[in-house]
C-alpha cells in the first residue's frame, strides 16, 4: 500500500495527511495507509484543525478515506478570515437592517404626516369655504374661455342663480346681452395676444340679474394661474345702494348750493355796498361789525365753493378750460390780488425767480385758485416781517412753480395725510390757524387734472417749499379780450365807454349781487327786476344782457323771446347767470350757449368772449 500511494501521489510531504481504512471504521486495526509518519511523535498533542472522509465502494468493498489538516498547512491557513467574513456578514446584516427600519420608520411618519396634512387641508379648505361663502362680495372664477368655474354664495344672491344651476355655463350670462359679443371678442383676443385690457381693481360695470333686471357693480378682475391653466377671479359688489345714497347726496348739494348760496352773495353784496357807498356814515362800531360781517360771509362762501369743488372732483364733472397762455402773468395775478391777505399776517410776497418766456396750458380760474390756496397757506404760517419767495424755475421740458416759507415746517407725522380732505397739522378746536383743511385736496386734484404735479419738501423749524410742475407748451398763445376796451364799430380809434351790461332776475338781492361783481370789474350795470321793463331798457343799447338761469317771471323771457323776433332790434349776446355751481356746464338754448356761475370768473371771461366776438 506504502509503495502503490507513493507512485500515485509521491513522496513529498504533503500538506494534508491522507489514510485509508478497510471498511467504514477508522480505528488502528482497520488501518491501511497513512501517510502521518509524525503521529507517534505528535502523539495526542496534535489535533487537526479539519478533517473530512470518504467512503468508497470497491470491487465489493468498503474503503473509507479520511483526510486531516497537518501542521504546516495549519500554520499557513489565515484562520481570522472566517471570523472577518463573519463580522463583516454581522456588521451588513445589522446595517441593512437598521436602513430597512428606518426606511420603514420614515413611511410610517410620511403616511403619517400626509394623512394629517390631508385632514388640514381638508378643514382649510373648509373653512376657506365657509369665508367666502359668508363675505358679502360676490366672488366668481371663470377659465379663459369664460365658463364658470365657482360661484359663492353672496354671488347667489347678488345675480339670483344657484351655484349647482350656473357653474359650466359662459360668464356672459351676468351681463347684458349689448355686452356679450364685445366680451366674447375680448377673451378670443386675449388667449390669441395675451393682451389685458380690463383687468384691475374698481372697474364700475353693468351686471344682469336672473330676472332680467340690470344693476350697476363693482368689479375687481385679476388673473390667478392654476395649474398651468390660466384662471380669472372676479370681486363683484352690488353699488345700487350707494349711487342711490350718490344721487341723494349730489341733489343736496345742488339744493344747499341754490338755497344757501343764494342769499350768502345777497349778503355779501348787500354789505359790501353798504360798507362802500356809507361806511362815512356809520360809527366806528359800526364799519367794524359790518367788516366781520363781511369777513364772516367770504369765509362761508369759500367754504361752500371748497365743498362744491370737492364734490365735482370726485364726482369727475370738474370743467376745465385748458388755453396756453404766459405763467408770469398768472402768478403776478395771483400775488397782487393776495396783497392784502399778506398784510394781514405782515408778510410780503417777493418774486424771487423768474422766467419770462414760459408758457403753460392751464386753466387761468382754476390756477389761480391753486395760486391762491398755496399763498395764503405760506402767509398764514409765516411768522411777522417773514417773506414769501415764489420762483419759477425751468426744468428741462416743464416748469417749475415754487412758494418758499420760513415758518415752523411741517411735523412729520403730518406730512402723510397732508393732502387729504380736511387734515390739518393742529385739528384741535383751540387750534389758532384757520381753514377747511380742503385746499390742498383740491389744489393737487386740480393740478393733476391740469397735466402737472404738486408736491411738497419740508425741513420741521426751517420753513416749506410747495412746488407744482408743469409741461412747457409750444405754440402762441391766445389773446384774451377786455371787454371795456373792445371796440363796437370799426374804424373808431379811441376806446368807447364800459360796456352797460343788463342784468335781468326778479330777485333784487341777486341783481345788486350782479351789480357790485360787475362795477368792481368797470362794468356800468342796469338791473331789471320785471319783464315789462325789459323793453324799455333795450333802448339804453346794452352791450350784453346777463339773465339769471332760475328766473320763474314768464314775462321776461316772453320779452326777450320778442326781443329776438324783431329784426329792427340789434341781436344783443345773452348770457345766462346761475347762483349754484351745478349748474355750470355749457349748454345750447335758443337764446345763448353760456351758463355761468354769478362768482365765477368764467363769467367774466364769457363777457369777454361774446363782446370780442360782436366787437369783431
Amino acid at each position: 500500500m506504502n509503495d502503490l500511494m507513493h507512485g500515485v501521489i509521491g513522496r513529498a510531504q504533503p500538506d494534508i495527511d491522507f489514510s485509508i481504512f478497510d471498511g467504514e471504521q477508522t480505528t488502528e486495526k482497520a488501518l491501511m495507509y497513512s501517510m502521518d509518519t509524525n503521529r507517534q511523535r505528535l502523539g495526542a498533542a496534535f489535533q487537526p484543525a479539519f478533517m473530512a472522509s470518504e467512503t468508497l465502494e470497491l470491487h465489493g468493498h468498503r474503503w473509507t478515506l479520511l483526510f486531516t489538516s497537518q501542521p504546516y498547512a495549519e500554520a499557513i491557513t489565515d484562520g481570522g478570515k472566517p471570523r472577518l467574513v463573519l463580522l463583516c456578514g454581522l456588521t451588513i446584516s445589522i446595517l441593512f437592517s437598521v436602513v430597512v427600519w428606518s426606511i420603514h420608520r420614515t413611511r410610517t411618519r410620511a403616511l403619517d404626516l400626509a394623512h394629517r396634512m390631508s385632514q388640514q387641508y381638508i378643514k382649510s379648505e373648509a373653512r376657506m369655504r365657509a369665508i367666502v361663502d359668508n363675505v358679502v362680495d360676490g366672488i366668481v372664477t371663470i377659465d379663459e374661455y369664460g365658463h364658470i368655474e365657482s360661484f359663492n354664495a353672496a354671488a347667489e344672491k347678488i345675480f339670483g342663480h344657484s351655484a349647482t344651476a350656473i357653474i359650466g355655463q359662459n360668464v356672459n350670462i351676468l351681463m347684458p346681452e349689448a355686452f356679450h359679443s364685445a366680451y366674447d371678442g375680448y377673451l378670443e383676443s386675449y388667449r390669441r395676444t395675451g393682451q389685458r385690457r380690463i383687468s384691475g381693481v374698481g372697474l364700475e360695470v353693468i351686471g344682469r340679474r336672473r330676472d332680467g333686471s340690470e344693476f350697476p357693480m363693482d368689479l375687481a378682475l385679476s388673473e390667478v394661474p392654476i395649474e398651468g391653466r390660466r384662471t380669472f377671479t372676479g370681486i363683484v359688489r352690488d353699488i345700487t345702494e350707494r349711487k342711490k345714497m350718490e344721487r341723494l347726496k349730489q341733489e343736496f348739494i345742488s339744493t344747499v348750493s341754490h338755497e344757501l348760496r343764494t342769499p350768502l352773495t345777497s349778503i355779501r353784496g348787500s354789505l359790501g355796498l353798504v360798507i362802500g357807498k356809507m361806511s362815512g356814515d356809520l360809527s366806528v362800531q359800526g364799519n367794524r361789525l359790518l367788516h366781520i360781517a363781511l369777513k364772516n360771509c367770504e369765509r362761508l362762501t369759500r367754504l361752500m365753493n371748497d365743498l362744491l369743488d370737492i364734490e365735482k372732483i370726485e364726482a369727475g364733472k370738474m370743467q376745465l378750460d385748458l388755453r396756453m397762455q404766459p405763467l408770469m402773468p398768472l402768478i403776478e395775478q395771483a400775488i397782487e390780488a393776495h396783497f392784502g391777505y399778506a398784510n394781514t399776517y405782515g408778510v410780503r410776497f417777493v418774486v424771487a425767480e423768474r422766467v419770462d418766456e414760459a408758457m403753460v396750458c392751464v386753466d387761468g380760474d382754476r390756477f389761480t385758485q391753486v395760486m391762491a390756496n398755496l399763498l395764503s397757506n405760506a402767509a398764514k404760517f409765516s411768522s411777522k416781517g417773514d417773506e414769501v419767495q415764489v420762483a419759477v424755475l425751468r426744468r428741462e421740458q416743464t416748469f417749475r412753480i415754487e412758494i418758499r416759507d420760513h415758518g415752523e415746517g411741517i411735523p412729520e407725522e403730518f406730512r402723510a395725510r397732508i393732502f387729504q380732505k380736511f387734515s390739518q397739522a393742529d385739528s384741535s378746536d383751540s387750534r389758532q390757524k384757520g381753514g377747511t383743511g380742503l385746499g390742498l385736496s383740491i389744489s393737487k386734484a386740480l393740478v393733476e387734472s391740469m397735466g402737472g404735479e404738486l408736491d411738497f419738501t419740508s425741513v420741521y423749524g426751517h420753513g416749506t417749499t410747495f412746488y407744482c410742475t408743469f409741461p412747457v407748451c409750444q405754440g402762441q398763445p391766445e389773446q384774451p379780450v377786455a371787454a371795456w376796451a373792445a371796440q363796437y364799430t370799426a374804424g373808431v380809434s379811441t376806446p368807447l365807454a364800459p360796456p352797460l351790461v343788463l342784468v335781468c332776475d326778479p330777485d333784487p338781492a341777486v341783481c345788486a349781487t350782479a351789480q357790485t361783481l360787475l362795477e368792481r370789474e368797470g362794468y356800468r350795470v342796469l338791473p331789471v327786476t320785471a319783464g315789462d321793463a325789459v323793453l324799455d331798457a333795450i333802448r339804453q343799447q346794452p352791450a350784453v344782457i346777463l339773465l339769471s338761469l332760475y328766473t320763474h317771471d314768464i314775462t321776461i323771457w316772453e320779452s326777450l323771446l320778442t326781443l329776438k323776433g324783431r329784426s329792427t332790434t340789434p341781436d344783443i349776446p345773452i348770457v345766462l347767470f346761475s347762483t349754484s355751481t351745478a349748474e355750470t356746464e355749457p349748454r345750447s338754448t335758443d337764446l345763448t350757449q353760456w351758463v355761468c356761475h354769478l362768482e365765477s370768473p368764467s363769467l367774466l371771461r364769457a363777457l369777454d368772449q361774446v363782446l370780442g366776438a360782436r366787437s369783431l
